[in-house]
């Protein structure tokens, strides 16, 4: 999932040509960030003159929703207040992202749960027990559909401050899918959350990190956020699924690869097979006992004539006397 947020600064056009870069770059869905900044945020707070002239009003989105669906990416947003939840009401979008910073704020979330639509939750700077609160607010409410990202509210994120083992305590510990929301620079989190079993990831994007304001100095730009998607995929499909077994690909090194026991030199029927008799080779056919049962054929006599390097099967020895 690409993080638009804010980083189009308000321009339109920009968010438009964000759209497109994201989706040319494989991102499944993309994702703005829609904040009142006089309804969350006091006058005088950093977050209030980032935020003030850099959002769009409903036609505005109601254009960027549909870009969205023509290019085939899942569009949706955060809502930070009351009046930016009327403006995620009238879209009518498929999901809706309930950011760190609103994690505790229970009436948004419980009102956004409410729209019936799945909930995606940051959680970053939380505890678990702060966690399983919000959880269990939804529960009682008989929402189930949402997913839980972990996350690292720094700007951007140090590699030793991610801690992305918590991806596995929040599996343990909710049933539930968990995700990732990256904040850190490169590209090794993400895939590294993916490996601990992360379903959902989230990377801010951004057209050109040199852009004033927003997070565009730690996002990912189109040639990186298109690299990631392909090692994604790729570490997707080397995961495979659970339980160690061989693909069916290698039944072919089962069969060729692995050694057999085998007759060291020509064996007369009768003859006691000794240690210094029975090899432990690799065939030129697969066939043969596996040399988990060399010490069972050890001892036993040749029930026929078995010549050098022939394989030595359960035909080939007498049984025990």
């Amino acid at each position: 999932m690409a993080e638009i947020g804010i980083n189009h600064n308000g321009d339109l056009e920009l968010a438009h040509k964000m759209i497109d870069a994201a989706a040319d770059s494989g991102a499944d869905a993309i994702k703005f960030q829609t904040i009142d900044a006089d309804a969350s945020y006091v006058p005088g707070t950093p977050s209030h003159k980032t935020f003030s002239g850099a959002g769009f009003n409903l036609e505005q989105y109601k254009g960027l929703v549909d870009h969205a669906r023509e290019r085939k990416v899942i569009f949706f947003t955060t809502p930070g207040d009351w009046p930016s939840l009327e403006i995620v009401k009238a879209l009518s979008l498929p999901a809706v992202k309930i950011s760190s910073g609103q994690m505790t704020n229970l009436p948004v979330v419980l009102a956004s749960a409410a729209l019936g639509v799945p909930l995606v939750i940051s959680t970053g700077g939380a505890y678990l027990w702060e966690v399983g609160r919000v959880v269990h607010q939804l529960e009682q409410r008989g929402k189930h559909d949402f997913a839980l990202l972990h996350c690292v509210s720094l700007y951007p994120a140090p590699d030793e401050t991610l801690n992305l083992t918590a991806i596995r305590d929040m599996q343990a510990a909710f049933p539930y899918p968990i995700g990732y929301s990256d904040h850190s620079l490169g590209r090794t989190a993400c895939i590294s959350a993916i490996t601990l079993g992360a379903t959902l990831i989230e990377k801010h994007f951004t057209l050109d990190r040199n852009l004033p304001g927003g997070d565009n100095f730690l996002s990912s730009d189109p040639k990186e956020f298109a690299t990631l998607v392909r090692e994604i995929r790729a570490c997707e499909a080397m995961l495979g699924d659970s339980g160690k077994r061989p693909h069916p690909n290698e039944d072919g090194f089962r069969n060729r690869m692995r050694r057999r026991l085998v007759a060291n030199a020509d064996v007369e029927t009768g003859q006691i097979l000794t240690a210094e008799l029975v090899g432990i080779k690799r065939p030129l056919e697969p066939k043969g006992l596996s040399p988990e049962f060399f010490e069972t054929v050890v001892g036993r006599r040749a029930a026929r004539a078995i010549r050098r390097h022939e394989p030595i099967d359960w035909d080939s020895i007498t049984r025990p006397e």
